[in-house]
């Protein structure tokens, strides 16, 4: 009789089994889930590396230069990456009392990894002289 209870009572019950797949379930599932936050968050890491420098030359770009002093907006498209760019000229006369001080304001716009669209605002001050008037 012993041998015959020992032969039963061997092995996992079904019980047992089931609540270890819940177990794995869970923990595996929690895994997924942060490694795909992670790759979400390297692929728009990456994204915002590759452009900027694209948006950061908005502001050295020569042609921009007549824009510039006439404080035009300028708006350009980069194939590769992707990316629409834009330039723009705003008084800083709300800051500090100067005519000729101006807000550069380059911004960067992209389509992202998992259909989500990024902008890349960059800023800095800049001293644009108004042109002397001819007599």
């Amino acid at each position: 009789m012993n041998s015959k209870d020992h032969k039963l009572r061997s092995g996992f019950a079904l019980v047992e089994v089931m609540m270890a797949t819940v177990i794995m379930g869970f923990a595996l599932t929690s895994l997924i889930v942060s490694q795909t936050s992670i790759a979400r968050k390297i692929a728009q890491s990456h994204g915002i590396m590759v452009r900027l420098a694209p948006i950061k030359n908005m502001f050295v770009n020569p042609n921009n230069l007549q824009a510039k002093m006439n404080k035009e907006a300028v708006s350009d498209t980069i194939p590769d990456p992707e990316t629409q760019l834009s330039i723009t000229f705003d008084p800083a006369g709300e800051l500090v009392d100067a005519d000729e001080l101006y807000i550069e304001k380059s911004t960067g716009t992209w389509e992202g990894v998992f259909g989500q669209d990024f902008v890349l605002p960059m800023s800095m001050v800049a001293f644009v002289p108004e042109q002397e008037k001819k007599k």
